[in-house]
């Protein structure tokens, strides 16, 4: 009976499947389907789906796939793969993959990254720890849309679900850059320092020390240099005092603002 109803679903998955393609490409009817079809679709493909509907997900997913494209929109518009990945998400809310390489194929390939943090949002709803999700929803953030503060916190649950020491101070190193462009150049200190003490490789504890002389001195000289100084530190992350030169202080080592390097704009 179950193998009966298997073959009904998918026989009328593949005509409504079959009717949408054509439609979408019928020169009446725009490639890009509105919210109105999103949800007709829902309340249609759920009731063909005859209370098998993470089984029509699966089926989906597989045909997505299958026949994906690589057409670039922009962010204005939504493209049929998204459409099919929210569909796909109301049938299934906790299939992973939609979530995952739905929201990569929509940021990288497709060029929409505002359909990819729709997509993202949906899926850290449920999976609101996942390293995986969280890591490439918080670059879609920042370097597609911009959102330093919510790539920030996408970041930092990033940073505390995983265990490898090197992901963690690759992300931890991200997280104070954002943190320092967003002027919270305090926070960025406190987060690469804690880095910095667990940190046993030379090597490494040197270029961290380095970025932290970096923050150190913006924060110092920053107050250093005002009319009125107020708890100012006079001395680097090494304990040096800084220079006095012509009216202002300056730091005894080259130095240049800690920041992360934003992608240029499409």
């Amino acid at each position: 009976m179950k193998y009966i109803l298997s073959c009904i679903i998918i026989i009328l998955l593949t005509v409504v499947n079959y009717y949408n393609s054509t439609s979408l490409k019928s020169p009446e009817i725009s490639y890009h389907v509105n919210e109105k079809h999103l949800a007709l679709n829902f309340d249609l493909v759920s009731l063909l789906c005859l209370g098998q509907k993470r089984m029509c997900s699966s089926l989906l997913w597989t045909d997505t796939m299958l026949h994906s494209d690589i057409e670039r929109t922009n962010d204005k518009n939504k493209s049929w793969m998204y459409y099919r990945y929210r569909l796909i998400s109301s049938l299934d809310p906790l299939f992973y993959s939609t979530y995952l390489i739905g929201g990569i194929y929509l940021s990288i390939v497709k060029d929409e990254p505002e359909n990819a943090k729709t997509l993202y949002d949906l899926g850290l709803k449920e999976y609101q720890n996942d390293f995986a999700l969280n890591l490439n929803a918080a670059f879609n953030d920042y370097y597609e849309l911009g959102l330093a503060e919510e790539a920030i916190l996408k970041y930092q649950r990033a940073y505390h679900n995983t265990d490898d020491p090197l992901v963690k101070r690759s992300i931890s190193n991200i997280i104070s850059k954002l943190s320092a462009g967003s002027g919270k150049l305090e926070f960025a200190f406190d987060f690469l320092y804690a880095q910095y003490k667990v940190t046993l490789l030379p090597s490494i504890k040197a270029e961290i020390g380095e970025q932290l002389y970096a923050i150190k001195a913006e924060i110092d000289l920053a107050c250093l240099n005002k009319k009125e100084r107020r708890n100012c530190s006079d001395v680097d992350f090494f304990g040096l005092p800084y220079l006095y030169k012509n009216g202002s202080y300056e730091a005894k080592r080259e130095w240049k603002p800690f920041r992360i390097k934003k992608r240029e704009t499409k």
